[in-house]
């Protein structure tokens, strides 16, 4: 994996202040009324659901835009509360269904005015008390075993652990709570633009990773796309859902290696350098300990609760797909809701993508 040291970032920095002003000169003798300055360089973000690619990019809105005001914090409200009432609506189903316990009787008058009741503040406040109950908790940390039919989100937790301060009527989401909410992305969302610094901007386009979103994807990869972040959960590797027929169980991670090996296979892909990032190291670590890879995908060799071999396994299937197809790929392990994570490994990418653009354009010789 190459990295860009600073003294080769700071002679990219250089040449792209001189070609902007020979382009910025030209461009005034061409087109007298255009007055950007800017090199643009447009980033397209893939990955299957759930992956972490609104998460990764609601992080470079605090990195590296304005971040959020009240206003928009206000907004996010709602999302923050829908993440509360999913995992709660799973929690009460599954408590029947495993045949758990409650260990306060108050709790049953509790789960009645959350189902009952349309008004956010009371179910709230339900939700706050009822996941104070030892059984309730029990259900949570029973989520695997349902995990296929009722899918719990890596966020969860975080959001009931802070429920007594998200249940309070005059809540303001900080912004830990936005970077760490649920949010699934529909389409293509609008095009989030970053200047990096006052020559460069980075124009990045999220797009939706359900299976009925990535139909768009080929249409943006026709366009001449050059660079791609691809993201992949790597938690995913024990984790399933079923198909549409609705009987046949399918692997999320190998869901994932199948959809870039598809993409791989596209004929417009000759002129794009692909990014992976293997998402979501913090929940991934946590998992490796008790949860066997072997048993999820056979050919695995190594030691099964060893992080470093499981990570070079995963990398590798995506690696050797790149390889297959005579393409280059640089990958990054990546926690999407760390910043300072983040932050650094998108100065090592922002960097790798100027020597590229610039050597695409000429500019740069190796």
């Amino acid at each position: 994996m190459d990295v860009v040291t600073d003294d080769e970032s700071d002679n990219i920095r250089s040449l792209l202040c001189c070609c902007l002003k020979e382009k910025k000169s030209s461009e005034r003798e061409a087109k007298p009324k255009r007055h950007s300055s800017k090199e643009v360089i447009e980033l397209l973000l893939l990955g299957t659901e759930n992956s972490g690619k609104s998460t990764f990019l609601r992080q470079m809105q605090v990195i590296h835009g304005s971040g959020f005001d009240n206003e928009k914090r206000y907004e996010y409200r709602p999302n923050i509360y829908q993440n509360v009432f999913d995992v709660m609506d799973i929690l009460i189903y599954q408590l029947s269904q495993l045949r758990i316990q409650l260990e306060l009787s108050s709790s049953l008058i509790l789960i009645q005015e959350y189902k009952e009741s349309r008004d956010t503040q009371v179910k709230l406040r339900a939700a706050r008390f009822l996941w104070q109950d030892r059984g309730i908790q029990e259900v949570f940390a029973h989520r695997y075993e349902y995990e296929t039919t009722h899918r719990i989100s890596t966020c969860a937790h975080y959001f009931l652990a802070h429920l007594d301060r998200i249940s309070d009527e005059g809540y303001l989401p900080e912004t830990e709570d936005i970077i760490r909410m649920r949010n699934t992305t529909k389409g293509v969302t609008s095009v989030s633009k970053f200047a990096i610094d006052k020559h460069v901007e980075f124009h990045i386009r999220d797009v939706g990773g359900g299976k009925e979103e990535r139909l768009r994807w080929v249409q943006l990869l026709q366009h001449e796309t050059k660079f791609v972040v691809y993201i992949v959960a790597m938690d995913e590797y024990d984790s399933y859902f079923k198909t549409e027929d609705d009987v046949r169980l399918y692997n999320r991670l190998q869901e994932s290696i199948n959809v870039f090996r598809d993409i791989m296979e596209n004929e417009w892909m000759e002129h794009t350098t692909f990014i992976l990032f293997l998402n979501k190291l913090d929940v991934f670590r946590k998992k490796i300990k008790h949860s066997n890879i072997s048993a999820h995908f056979p050919k695995f060799e190594g030691i099964s609760n060893s992080e470093q071999d499981v990570q070079n396994f995963i990398k590798n299937e995506f690696h050797s797909i790149a390889k297959s197809h005579g393409r280059e790929m640089y990958h990054h392990i990546t926690q999407a809701t760390d910043k300072n994570n983040i932050r650094v490994i998108f100065d090592v990418v922002k960097n790798k993508i100027l020597e590229m653009h610039f050597e695409s354009l000429g500019l740069l010789i190796k």
